[in-house]
């Protein structure tokens, strides 16, 4: 056992260990020195941050009156957005009193009289194509040689008559309500 204990790996004398651990402490020391510079720089930095942002009086006294001013310069914006505001929303009034006007003359359809000569319109163009048929078959039955023409012209006629017929139709149920 003896022999164990002279090894290399086991410290020999108690000076080495005291050696050891002022070398130990003599780093620690220096890494302390430098953290405490570190907190110190830090700490500082902030000191001059925080006066630096510190108006003084004049500085203060200035910045009010600017404050105010601007205060000022957004009221008056605010009172020219609302007349603006007033302006616009009467203008949209306007047009929105125009477009009720508008659908209340147009909501029921068509009115009564423009109804009626629609109407009329559509018996009287009805009345002028069977006055052409029948004035084309007369004329057919006046001339010699082939009459294919007449039916040609009596089917766009009578097709015409058909169309005028299912507007009259329609025209009857434009005035109804559903």
């Amino acid at each position: 056992m003896a022999e164990a204990e002279d090894t290399p790996n086991q410290e020999s004398s108690p000076e080495e260990a005291f050696i050891k651990r002022i070398n130990l402490n003599r780093w620690l020391m220096i890494i302390a020195l430098v953290i405490s510079v570190g907190v110190a720089i830090i700490a500082s930095a902030a000191v001059y941050m925080l006066y630096s942002n510190v108006p003084d009086y004049e500085q203060a006294s200035n910045s009010e009156a600017v404050l105010l001013k601007r205060i000022e310069e957004l009221e008056d914006s605010v009172t020219r957005l609302a007349k603006f505001k007033g302006e616009e929303m009467a203008k949209l009034q306007a047009v929105a009193d125009k477009a009720a006007d508008l659908e209340q003359q147009c909501s029921g359809g068509f009115s009564g009289e423009v109804l009626t000569a629609m109407q009329q319109r559509e018996q009287d163009f009805q009345m002028l194509v069977d006055s052409v048929a029948t004035s084309a078959r007369e004329l057919a039955s006046m001339t010699r040689g082939s009459r294919d023409w007449l039916v040609a012209h009596e089917a766009a006629l009578s097709a015409l008559r058909d169309k005028s017929v299912k507007r009259e139709v329609n025209l009857q149920y434009v005035g109804q309500e559903p």
